[in-house]
């Protein structure tokens, strides 16, 4: 499995190929649904989603109390790791008490 720093690496080297790029989020009765929009599909959109995985999946290294609950409660690892993009890095865990 890449490093964090790798990881980084390989998100920042997507940048220009996917500049036009937004991940949407939306809620509700139905549930949470992530979408990457704003722009077609493609190897870069391809190869986000995959890393979005990996980095999902690595968070499960980390220590619980470095994670909110939002991002424990995630089975798939690439909604844990959007879940992880939305909450600022002033982070707190206080909502799972």
């Amino acid at each position: 499995m890449p490093t964090w720093i790798e990881l980084d690496q390989q998100f920042r080297e997507l940048q220009p190929a996917l500049r036009l790029h937004r991940l949407d989020y939306q809620w509700g009765d139905a549930g949470v649904y992530y979408h990457l929009a704003g722009g077609g599909i493609s190897d870069a959109t391809h190869r986000f989603e995959a890393l979005a995985r990996i980095a999902g999946a690595k968070l499960s290294e980390l220590p619980p109390d470095l994670l909110t609950c939002l991002e424990l409660g995630r089975e798939d690892p690439a909604e844990r790791w959007y879940e992880t993009l939305k909450v600022p890095a002033t982070r707190s865990n206080h909502a799972c008490l």
